[in-house]
């Protein structure tokens, strides 16, 4: 979970501190970038990230 945090929080800083136009990850109400869930019967516990924005494209006639 720490690498798929490291990334969530890697893409965060590229869409706050460039211009370049990446997801932005959505935080959970805690301020965490992953949400990890357990559910009574499930032996493992899950873990969700969510991303929004879509990036504007274009298309091209062929």
């Amino acid at each position: 979970m720490d690498l798929v945090r490291s990334e969530l929080t890697g893409l965060a800083a590229l869409r706050r501190d460039t211009d370049l136009v990446v997801p932005e990850p959505v935080r959970t109400r805690n301020g965490d970038l992953l949400a990890v869930a357990s559910a009574p019967g499930v032996p493992r516990r899950g873990s969700a990230t969510c991303c929004a924005g879509w990036t504007a494209g274009s298309s091209t006639p062929p």
